[in-house]
């Protein structure tokens, strides 16, 4: 690639294959890549919504999305964030073929893949070399959430923030405050104060 040549979702998608080591014969890739999709939201576009049944996996190539669901309080929570190389869906919702109580925005402007849940399904529990990718990646996504869950179990403001800093450092350089305040579970005004307390310690 020559200079800072921009690569296409799918190039994107296919790096993302050789970084762990997986070689996909170039007739399963084919079959693959021609059910992929490149897409394409604006800064606070819905990508996957609660009134509607989840039909694709996406696989992001660029920005920042949020799963998010609103408390019975009113307050709406975010559970984590998607970054580059991340597959989100409301995985609830594509599974059980059923609505889900989470959102999926695009918090930047986001662009990557939709791949048919169907064919991600397939692939996922009787394909070759790409189901074989699909398992290493949900694995690693399961561990991450993990991750999340543990640290967001602590409910305190600099253990969510360092975990940002150190696990999705590319979150804090591109998304709102109020966004990473939704994140940790505090205002906007409470994230200020955190900051500015930070920087003079």
């Amino acid at each position: 690639m020559k200079g800072n040549q921009k690569l296409s979702p799918i190039c994107v998608l296919s790096q993302d294959i050789e970084a762990e080591g997986i070689n996909v014969p170039n007739t399963e890739w084919e079959r693959f890549a021609d059910e992929c999709i490149q897409t394409r939201y604006a800064k606070k576009d819905t990508i996957f919504d609660t009134d509607a049944i989840s039909n694709h996996m996406l696989f992001v190539t660029k920005g920042v999305s949020a799963c998010q669901f609103a408390h019975p309080n009113g307050q709406l929570i975010i559970e984590r964030f998607f970054t580059i190389g991340d597959f989100c869906t409301t995985i609830r919702s594509a599974w059980r073929t059923e609505s889900s109580d989470e959102q999926i925005l695009a918090v930047t402007p986001v662009e990557g893949l939709l791949i048919p849940i169907k064919r991600w399904r397939d692939e996922y529990l009787r394909g070759g070399a790409i189901g074989e990718y699909m398992r290493i990646k949900i694995f690693q996504t399961l561990l991450f959430d993990a991750d999340v869950i543990r640290v967001k179990s602590l409910n305190r403001t600099y253990e969510s923030y360092t975990f940002l800093q150190e696990r999705q450092p590319s979150v804090l350089q591109s998304i709102a405050q109020k966004d990473v305040a939704q994140f940790i579970g505090i205002t906007p005004e409470g994230l200020s104060r955190f900051l500015k307390n930070t920087a003079t310690d």
